[in-house]
């Protein structure tokens, strides 16, 4: 439909929907190995709800605090595993056996590195564009850090990264919040790749969303569309090259919303 050669690596089949488990496994693997018996964390979004998932498998508890509520399928995903969902600020801790995660946690963090191992692994040749949704940036830093191990494991082609933001008015996308924690570092893993980031509205994400579910049979969360509006719109206007290898990261299931 979009006359380009593109592959989709499907995260809505994660355990929880969500791209996001592959650093709760790891930070919730640690705090285990660590003996910790609670994890917290500030969010009732997908982090929270993939960290209330993990947690409980692993007999530990699970404490999420919010300001407010943006997303009541993934509030009561949350809740469905048992998690704690406390309005407020997350107070301070100091207590060894308590575990605070999320995209501060670095352990969450190298979990994340795991999708670019995974689209090596699965790929017989590596793609020359990537596009991924970027809100707090910790998911396409971790993405190019995966691709950095691998250059310099295997000298694969390092691809070019395509951030795509959402346009600051949205009203349709409830978490991915642009200018988060790891924006600096979002930045340098686009522009070391030597590619651009896409700004994309509200309509062409819903247009996106719509696209997808009837051309592949597949159902995206608006965030996990924005990716793709943002790659539509860089057909549209010429910038990528004709005859690339395309990849979309679908970053989760359009059921949570």
């Amino acid at each position: 439909a979009l006359g380009i050669e593109l592959y989709i690596k499907n995260e809505s089949v994660n355990p929880t929907g969500s791209y996001l488990d592959r650093g709760s496994a790891i930070a919730v693997s640690y705090a285990v190995s660590t003996g910790k018996k609670e994890i917290l964390c500030e969010s009732n979004g997908n982090i929270g709800a993939s960290l209330a998932a993990y947690s409980v498998r692993a007999g530990i508890s699970c404490s999420l605090y919010y300001n407010e509520i943006k997303s009541l399928g993934k509030l009561y995903q949350t809740l469905a595993y048992g998690a704690k969902a406390i309005k407020g600020m997350m107070p301070d801790y100091t207590d060894e056996s308590v575990l605070v995660s999320g995209e501060s946690d670095s352990y969450f963090l190298t979990g994340m590195k795991t999708l670019s191992y995974e689209i090596f692994e699965k790929s017989n040749s590596m793609f020359d564009y990537v596009f991924m949704s970027v809100g707090e940036g910790g998911g396409i830093s971790m993405l190019f850090a995966g691709f950095q191990d691998l250059f310099e494991l295997y000298k694969i082609k390092m691809p070019a990264l395509v951030g795509v933001y959402l346009s600051d008015k949205s009203t349709v996308v409830d978490d991915l919040v642009t200018g988060g924690t790891h924006s600096a570092l979002a930045d340098f893993s686009i522009k070391v790749t030597n590619r651009f980031n896409i700004k994309v509205e509200d309509q062409e994400v819903i247009e996106a969303e719509k696209l997808l579910a009837r051309a592949e049979g597949l159902f995206a969360e608006p965030s996990a569309s924005v990716a793709l509006a943002g790659l539509i719109k860089a057909i549209d206007w010429n910038l990528v090259s004709k005859g690339s290898k395309i990849l979309y990261i679908l970053t989760g299931t359009g059921l949570k919303d």
